[in-house]
């Protein structure tokens, strides 16, 4: 058989590339017996759906730590609740954003 056989068709199913960790949030929920539930793309209210960009932030070990319990005590990604707790922290009042901010002096 030719090597050219062998090679995938241009046509075959387009797989968008995903993160590491949804890869891995994937596979875990995948070995629970949970379907994986991550969206590559958002729903905007208006309109067609919204391209979700990678970005990488530095925190703590504590916040991490913290972070990745949330994430499995809901079965969310990562990613997907640190989308939720942005979008909320926006929805709030300028006064009460900023009490946050000071309250919470997490490092």
């Amino acid at each position: 058989m030719p090597l050219a056989d062998l090679k995938r068709p241009a046509s075959a199913t387009n797989v968008p590339a995903r993160s590491l960790d949804e890869f891995i949030n994937d596979a875990q929920r995948y070995a629970r017996g949970l379907a994986p539930v991550v969206p590559l793309r958002q729903r905007t209210p208006d309109g067609p759906p919204e391209r979700l960009h990678k970005a990488g932030y530095t925190i703590s070990m504590a916040t991490r730590r913290a972070l990745a319990l949330a994430a499995a005590h809901s079965g969310h990604s990562r990613s997907r609740l640190i989308r939720i707790l942005v979008h909320h922290f926006d929805q709030l009042p300028a006064t009460e954003q900023a009490h946050l901010l000071k309250r919470h002096r997490v490092r």
